[in-house]
């Protein structure tokens, strides 16, 4: 499903949001990934959010991460 390359970097990814959960991007630095600008909101039920949150503690993932994982390998794109 998802490959081995992409799997290391959400770890990695994971593992530094986890680390500095406050941490706030100097507005002189240049963002890591200067292609994912976009950001995407989506409303979720109670319900399926803690479906979601349950699903990405189960990867070792922040839920955002695992969402979006999820979204771009239903599309074939991860």
């Amino acid at each position: 499903m998802m490959d081995e390359k992409l799997r290391r970097l959400l770890e990695e990814e994971s593992v530094e949001i986890e680390a500095n959960p406050d941490s706030v991007r100097n507005p002189d630095s240049h963002p890591r990934r200067p292609n994912r600008l976009r950001v995407l909101q989506v409303r979720l039920t109670e319900a399926e959010f803690e479906e979601l949150q349950q699903d990405a503690e189960s990867h070792h993932l922040p839920a955002s991460t695992y969402a979006r994982t999820v979204l771009l390998d239903r599309r074939g794109a991860a």
